[in-house]
């Protein structure tokens, strides 16, 4: 794995003040989705609330994006991929004048959850075990995505939905 300064060179705007676009050279959202994907998996492979199994399910895993307007993100664990809806993305940024730092939040709430859910057992779904270590890793412990900014992008209530298809309320 190469050092995340490779990976993304801007890794340290993430956990400051964010200043507008013009900042990342142009970058698209989708490609500042990638490397915060890339720094928080990263996180979690590093963290001492994961143990070895867990780190070994989680590595293997790749993001890409999908077209979903019914939600967020999804984990599917027999592609070892995470899917983030395109649509979220590139449509929240620019929602009701959304500022960077609501964005990123919020970008940062939703992959924790879909690696939250790539750790562990796909078995485990939204109980206590998912709560508990999404929480340890800076999450909230929430499975729905009711971000204002969110359905006022898209228009509705975003679910996240497990790869089993079942609604997580």
């Amino acid at each position: 794995r190469p050092p995340r300064s490779t990976l993304f060179p801007y890794t340290t705007l993430f956990r400051s003040v964010l200043p507008d676009d013009s900042e990342y050279g142009g970058m698209s959202p989708r490609s500042l989705v990638l490397a915060l994907f890339e720094e928080l998996k990263e996180e979690f492979l590093e963290s001492p609330h994961l143990d070895a199994a867990m780190k070994a399910r989680l590595e293997p895993f790749k993001m890409q994006f999908n077209k979903n307007r019914s939600r967020s993100g999804v984990c599917k664990f027999m592609e070892q991929t995470i899917y983030i809806s395109a649509f979220v993305v590139d449509h929240g940024v620019s929602a009701s004048g959304t500022q960077w730092t609501q964005w990123i939040r919020r970008m940062r709430w939703l992959l924790r959850h879909e690696l939250t859910h790539a750790a562990l057992d796909p078995k485990v779904k939204h109980g206590a075990e998912w709560k508990a270590l999404n929480t340890k890793m800076g999450g909230d412990g929430k499975v729905c995505d009711d971000d204002a900014e969110t359905r006022a992008a898209i228009g509705f209530k975003v679910y996240i939905v497990c790869s089993n298809g079942v609604h997580a309320r």
